[in-house]
């Protein structure tokens, strides 16, 4: 089991990611998760980057943020391998193919992104900030009778 104590919040400095709004916090994490999955692959390098600066200025350096994924490193083999032998734009299925080798690359930074952005959320907010701002954002559902309160 990999256990989440990477990306505790404990212990941290306040940042000002941290002062923001609760609902401001689980949009941007909501708006950066899409747009990590829909850039391409010029935007997609520098977006990582600085999903990795964003960590690092909340004190995990770049050395635990390596460590965190580390325990992710045979999941990332088995989905290189996939997209490299499954990617037909240059290959039959099951051949080979550099277009799958920079599928795969690109896949795997965009799955990197996305635990980064997560851990980042996860190191300026608590739980219940994220269940503030889930009802926060949930609210507008009261009005159908739904009880927004008990989600969390």
């Amino acid at each position: 089991m990999i256990t989440g104590a990477a990306f505790a919040a404990s212990g941290l400095r306040a940042t000002p990611l941290g002062r923001a709004h609760v609902a401001t916090r689980l949009g941007a994490l909501v708006l950066g998760l899409v747009t990590v999955m829909r850039l391409p692959a010029a935007g997609l390098v520098p977006a990582a980057g600085a999903v990795a600066l964003g960590l690092t200025w909340t004190g995990m350096t770049f050395r635990h943020q390596a460590a965190a994924l580390r325990p992710w490193a045979p999941v990332g083999v088995l989905m290189l391998l996939l997209h490299v032998f499954t990617t037909v734009a240059a290959a039959p299925l099951w051949h080979p193919s550099w277009a799958g080798l920079v599928a795969g690359i690109l896949a795997l930074v965009r799955v990197a992104a996305s635990v980064g952005l997560l851990g980042l959320y996860l190191r300026v907010t608590s739980l219940d900030d994220l269940v503030a701002g889930a009802a926060w954002w949930l609210a507008p559902l009261r009005r159908l009778g739904v009880a927004v309160d008990d989600f969390g």
